[in-house]
């Protein structure tokens, strides 16, 4: 378990465990701060932020970095104590066990081995396969699969011989590939090598997305073997192979000769603005930047803010930073009626839900829900990215560039080009609204 800070009125700085993303949630202290006992000694309780300056003497960079970066609430809370292997802080039993043991493989895996499985993964998500079978294959990788010699690790199993050939021990590698239970003859051989040969004419992604459906046409056969006691012919294997690829590549060709309109940003019926956000994050600096544009229900911008942030511990949290901006956006001129629209459904779900959390973002999102009752109305919308262009732009502007703007004046002209393309779509809505248009443009 571990702390989530409210006041800091319970939470000892030096025996709890309490920030995150430090080994052991624990501080270690450069031994100047043992005068320092509890947490709400580095809390400003009237303007609800960290005491930098006190933080930096009392601790190394690298802590001092990690407990600014934790979010406060703008009003007083208490501390919770959480479940530190789930994000959002609940018990379950796929974080009890599921997740301890992932952290436990990672500790012994080699820092090598983690930059390969990083790029073992990027691909394997790129490849155009049922999600289904990418995951099984994540957990071949992971070695979380059913096979004889990961069942003995755990104690499941005495035995680790191939249920099939009976000769070796069953590996992964044994099973997927050099099992020789399945060659019964020369011709399935052929006909193996040459789908193989035909899989290498293709680029490196396509290689790897039929490579994958050869071993999992193996890993099906096994499985009707040892569960079902069916044995299929080889020769079938190949055939199944061979459909499934043709299959797939008829779907993408039918996809791909649909024309598919994409999202784009629609005015509003009646007297709502519209605020869209969006949050670029930089994860070694802990900075955001935020992206906010404002437009009435005829599609025009009535304000545009680009804001820079520092000590921001992760991806949701700068989008929930940004939405709490968004609301303040919108209070400042007196609007009544405010929608806000982001692309982040975590943040965006956690908006909507009524019932409280205790994750890492929740001190902001209660903020912003609490700034959206200054309104007559406010809600909060999921939309795609491609809906979110010009926030998103205004969001990378305002990071790279390091600043912060609420002048339209200074917007950078990539940012109005975007806004430019939004009003072109928002003139088509008013005259599909209207009649003029037979269909949607």
């Amino acid at each position: 378990m571990r702390w989530r800070v409210g006041s800091g009125s319970r939470i000892s700085i030096w025996n709890d465990a309490w920030v995150p993303r430090l080994e052991d949630y624990r501080l270690q202290g450069n031994g100047m701060g043992q005068h320092y006992n509890l947490v709400s000694e580095l809390l400003d309780q009237h303007s609800r932020q960290w005491k930098e300056e006190i933080i930096t003497h009392i601790m190394s960079a690298n802590e001092a970095r990690k407990v600014l970066s934790i979010p406060l609430s703008r009003h007083l809370q208490e501390g919770k104590q959480a479940w530190r292997a789930e994000a959002f802080g609940k018990y379950s039993v796929r974080s009890g066990g599921y997740k301890l043991l992932l952290k436990e493989s990672a500790e012994v895996e080699p820092n090598l081995q983690r930059a390969t499985s990083r790029q073992v993964y990027k691909k394997l998500w790129l490849i155009e396969l049922p999600e289904k079978i990418k995951i099984t294959f994540w957990r071949a990788y992971k070695k979380f699969i059913p096979i004889y010699k990961n069942l003995q690790k755990i104690r499941l199993r005495n035995t680790v011989a191939c249920p099939r050939c009976t000769y070796d021990d069953e590996s992964l590698e044994h099973a997927s590939r050099d099992c020789q239970g399945d060659f019964e003859d020369v011709k399935y051989l052929l006909a193996y090598v040459n789908v193989v040969r035909k899989l290498q004419t293709v680029d490196g992604l396509r290689f790897m997305q039929n490579n994958y459906l050869c071993h999992l046409g193996f890993w099906g056969d096994r499985n009707k073997q040892v569960h079902e006691r069916k044995i299929r012919h080889n020769i079938k294997t190949v055939r199944f192979i061979t459909m499934y690829l043709k299959g797939l590549e008829e779907i993408k060709g039918r996809l791909s000769a649909r024309c598919v309109q994409k999202a784009r940003w629609r005015p509003l019926e009646g007297s709502f603005v519209k605020i869209n956000f969006y949050a670029s994050f930089q994860g070694q600096l802990l900075k955001s930047g935020s992206g906010l544009v404002g437009r009435d229900s005829a599609g025009q911008i009535v304000g545009m803010r680009m804001i820079l942030n520092d000590y921001v511990p992760s991806p949701f949290a700068g989008e929930a930073i940004a939405c709490l901006q968004g609301v303040q956006m919108g209070l400042d001129p007196g609007f009544h009626g405010v929608i806000l629209e982001g692309d982040s459904l975590t943040v965006v779900k956690k908006l909507q839900n009524k019932n409280k959390d205790i994750s890492e973002i929740n001190p902001i999102i209660e903020d912003v829900k609490r700034a959206g009752r200054g309104f007559v109305e406010c809600r909060f919308n999921f939309v795609g990215r491609n809906t979110n262009g010009t926030a998103h732009r205004l969001a990378k502007e305002g990071l790279v560039n390091g600043e912060t703007s609420y002048l339209m004046e200074r917007t950078p002209k990539a940012v109005w080009k975007a806004a430019e393309e939004d009003s072109r779509w928002a003139e088509l809505g008013h005259l599909h609204r209207f009649g003029f248009l037979g269909r949607d443009p």
